[in-house]
């Protein structure tokens, strides 16, 4: 996928560049560089960010932070995803600082980001307007003097009070030249919170050293990263948790069951009449059916149990803390199965657009065959204790279908 902007920055079209690699599409050093930030990423698995450069059309660099990281896909290989900030102008604006004040002028009022200036005793001397508008002032003479603890809720995010934090961010700034990290801030009009990047480097200005901080507001990004988020650990089509966060659940409720002695228990179902629906009326009605068997599954269960979509028709339902022992924890996990294959077996009412007709609206019978499993005692894998369950479903299916099933595992006996 390559969004319009990036396009443009490479000066093709998005088709131009889906299926070709960066050394297809740049010089040699330059697709080397980037590949070795992507390379990283692959490698650790983790987030990366950093700085980037591009050349621009008319031969001169544009510069950009980026972030990037893995994005997981079922069925699929790992793929990168990344979103990148043009902060071409504070490149610009540094080295107009190191150069011409009356450059830096220019750059530093007609910036669209809030820059600011602090003296050594982190007081306010100087901002543009985009700092005035962004910290909701009436005019610059407000910003003078103060310090970024007077904009700032009294703590910080991380639950440092932000005059402590304050001043360990400039230290760092006055030791290293340059600092770059998050803050909240919290405007003086209204009262608002807002979440920023701030970007702080020292510089000389009129032979005297100085901090540049360029403010900018995370909204967008987090929008981004959120929409990240979601593509990562959600189904698109339900919205319930995927495969990896299920496991992620899991894990923790095997954590909590050795800690509290409560038993747990994961239920694994596959929709016994889905197919025909696909069949007869097409892939929107059998997403119409999905989703609404998710809405079914979710009101089923208690706010912290899970409900996930391994894929297909496939759902799984981890429910946590049940009871402290096998045979309760097993009559609790039963009963909350009969409800699931009950809801399920209703009629589903499913209305969609076709070629031929708007809003046709069809019905469907649809049980489900469930296996279910409990844990602990075993100390076992959430693959294996998984992988016991998805056999208790088979078992069902094997039974006749909208059958319950229970792999008892471990040796353990209920009788």
């Amino acid at each position: 996928f390559v969004s319009p902007k990036v396009a443009e920055l490479f000066q093709r079209s998005p088709e131009q560049m889906i299926g070709r690699t960066d050394a297809e599409l740049l010089p040699a050093a330059e697709a080397q560089r980037l590949k070795e930030f992507d390379d990283k990423v692959f490698e650790t698995g983790e987030r990366q960010a950093g700085e980037e450069y591009f050349p621009g059309s008319n031969g001169n660099r544009r510069y950009f932070w980026s972030i990037k990281q893995l994005l997981h896909r079922a069925g699929d290989s790992d793929c990168l995803i990344g979103l990148s900030i043009d902060i071409t102008e504070l490149k610009e604006a540094q080295r107009a600082v190191a150069s011409s004040e009356a450059r830096f002028r220019t750059l530093f009022e007609g910036s669209r980001d809030a820059v600011l200036l602090l003296d050594q005793k982190a007081r306010f001397i100087d901002c543009n307007q985009a700092a005035i508008a962004l910290l909701g002032l009436s005019s610059k003479a407000a910003c003078l003097g103060q310090t970024p603890a007077d904009f700032s809720p009294p703590v910080q995010a991380c639950g440092t009070p932000s005059v402590e934090l304050s001043a360990a961010h400039i230290a760092i700034v006055n030791t290293e030249g340059q600092h770059r990290f998050d803050w909240l801030i919290q405007r003086p009009d209204d009262g608002a919170a807002l979440a920023v990047e701030v970007s702080a480097s020292i510089v000389d200005l009129d032979g005297e050293s100085v901090i540049l901080a360029t403010v900018r507001d995370l909204t967008e990004r987090m929008k981004y990263e959120g929409t990240i988020h979601q593509l990562a650990y959600y189904d698109a089509l339900t919205d319930l948790p995927n495969r990896r966060l299920f496991f992620d659940h899991l894990a923790k409720a095997l954590a909590l069951s050795q800690r509290s002695g409560n038993y747990g228990a994961v239920i694994y179902l596959d929709l016994d009449n889905f197919k025909p629906v696909n069949d007869q009326y097409g892939h929107i009605a059998g997403d119409l059916l999905l989703q609404e068997a998710a809405r079914r599954l979710a009101g089923c269960v208690r706010e912290q149990d899970t409900v996930a979509r391994l894929g297909g028709d496939e759902f799984v339902v981890l429910l946590v803390n049940v009871a402290p022992t096998l045979h309760a924890a097993w009559l609790q996990a039963k009963h909350v199965a009969e409800r699931i294959r009950d809801d399920l077996a209703d009629t589903y009412s499913l209305t969609f657009d076709t070629e031929e007709e708007t809003g046709k609206t069809v019905e469907h019978q649809c049980s489900a065959s469930l296996g279910m499993t409990l844990f602990p005692p075993c100390g076992e894998s959430g693959e294996a204790i998984l992988r016991r369950a998805d056999n208790a479903m088979y078992q069902a299916k094997a039974a006749g279908r909208n059958q319950i099933k229970l792999d008892e595992g471990c040796g353990k006996s209920l009788s």
